[in-house]
């Protein structure tokens, strides 16, 4: 059984995260308005662990790494993402035919 809250928006695209006072690069996927799967990670989170990241052109946002699992990681956001933002992230997805 899925424990997710809300449908998962399929995009992978670049991002950062910043952590111990260095921006990094990422890819970030998965995501809702609650949080995202982040991955291509130059360091090793453990859940409870913060992370600040920018999502493209959305951030800082600030996060809690939720779980930890073959160089990946799943983060919840502090505040949920605003609906226009969850929008902004649907429309990039391209169209089935």
């Amino acid at each position: 059984m899925d424990r997710r809250r809300e449908p998962r928006i399929p995009v992978e695209l670049p991002g950062s995260y910043r952590t111990e006072g260095r921006t990094c690069r990422m890819y970030y996927s998965q995501i809702s308005s609650q949080g995202c799967r982040l991955s291509g990670l130059e360091h090793t989170f453990e859940p409870g662990d913060t992370i600040e990241v920018s999502l493209g052109p959305i951030g800082p946002i600030d996060a809690t790494v939720r779980w930890s699992r073959d160089g990946s990681v799943g983060i919840e956001f502090e505040s949920a993402l605003e609906a226009e933002v969850v929008a902004y992230f649907a429309a990039i997805i391209p169209c089935a035919a």
